[in-house]
């Protein structure tokens, strides 16, 4: 729906379009919610809410604090940690979850751990100096290291179990960062530890929200709109293309429930973006201004 005022050189343009959430096409590989079989947002309870058990359970003094959306597990780095016992061996698998750091230590503060029969799997903060995060294969002695982290902000992290390609890959962010070879099989049959593994190292002292696992490999499209999903952000771009007009200059404005949620400048080619995009409102962009146009 617009109206177009036409003058002879120049051209006062105002175009008014509706589109809907459900109207947004997203390519991916499959939906972010598909082949999810364990989900802990962490609000104020353990309870898987996928409905399929692999409930976690609460060891020490484990509190709920504020979290990325809602709450999260508060752990003390003292005897606060959770389990989840008696999980299924998965080939493909996907497990993400945010992660926030309070206070460092001079040892290894452990995020989560697979037990298995060889503590195949540890995911690591290192110490105060180093300020990394790092991910350790028990199975054949690899490891890889992120870039130095920050306190008090909020990560999110996933690993993916990749068995029909023989790989396991590391996000941090929603970007790929490290890629391992599997070396032998991976199993994940005895049960997930949440702050803690049986080496002797810390107990984590932070934050874990919004813990997810898959029975399949997401893509790197899937970990990328997983990770925006949190912030309910996503980008939205346009390009007008009028007939017999060769410049476009004015603004894109994003409105979201009756409100100015955000504005874009368009550029010369006639093309705009938003970046801070409420998945869950339906919206409406609005685009006014001068175009530069041929004589008739």
């Amino acid at each position: 729906m617009g109206t177009i005022t036409k003058l002879k050189k120049k051209h006062e343009v105002t175009f008014l379009c509706i589109l809907f959430f459900f109207m947004i096409c997203l390519k991916a590989n499959a939906d972010i919610s598909s082949d999810l079989i364990c989900f802990y947002p962490f609000d104020k309870d353990l309870i898987n809410k996928q409905g399929t058990g692999y409930n976690a359970v609460k060891h020490g003094n484990l509190q709920f604090s504020k979290g990325v959306n809602g709450n999260a597990i508060m752990l003390n780095g003292t005897d606060a940690y959770a389990t989840v016992n008696n999980f299924q061996d998965l080939k493909n698998m996907t497990i993400a979850f945010h992660f926030k750091i309070i206070r460092l230590s001079s040892t290894w503060n452990v995020v989560l751990s697979f037990e298995g029969p060889n503590d195949e799997l540890i995911f690591c903060f290192y110490n105060s100096t180093e300020r990394m995060l790092r991910i350790e294969k028990k199975d054949d002695g690899s490891s890889a290291v992120t870039d130095s982290l920050s306190i008090n902000k909020f990560y999110h992290f996933a690993f993916v179990n990749d068995f029909d390609n023989e790989k396991q890959l590391i996000y941090l962010d929603g970007k790929l960062i490290h890629t391992f070879l599997i070396q032998q099989d991976f199993n994940t049959s005895a049960k997930i530890k949440i702050g803690y593994e049986n080496s002797g190292s810390s107990l984590f002292n932070g934050l874990i929200d919004n813990l997810r696992i898959y029975s399949r490999a997401l893509s790197r499209t899937d970990i990328s709109e997983l990770y925006n999903s949190y912030y309910n952000e996503t980008l939205v771009s346009g390009c007008l293309n009028i007939k017999q007009m060769d410049s476009i200059n004015g603004r894109a404005m994003l409105v979201q429930s009756g409100e100015l949620h955000q504005k874009s400048i368009i550029d010369n080619k006639g093309c705009f973006e938003f970046f801070q995009i409420n998945r869950k409102k339906p919206f409406s962009i609005h685009i006014r201004g001068n175009t530069e146009g041929k004589e008739d």
